[in-house]
């Protein structure tokens, strides 16, 4: 099973909601990070809206990455 863990970001809405959320999750070899966007567009009631995501490899075969950016 894979146990991944949000990873937190400064990109917010006005409402200081998230405009996207990244995970990441330990790989053999290095990190699995994967960011998802999903907008129900004003459907309140959980009905279906738009969304996107995707997935990278990054290699980091000690996993030292704390998941935060370079400055």
């Amino acid at each position: 099973m894979l146990k991944f863990e949000k990873l937190s970001q400064d990109r917010k809405y006005k409402d200081d909601s998230a405009m996207f959320h990244l995970y990441r999750t330990k790989i053999p070899g290095g990190w699995l990070v994967l960011m998802r966007n999903f907008d129900l567009g004003g459907y309140s009631d959980g009905g279906y809206g738009w969304g996107y995501g995707g997935a990278t490899f990054i290699p980091d075969p000690n996993h030292t990455w704390d998941g935060s950016s370079i400055d």
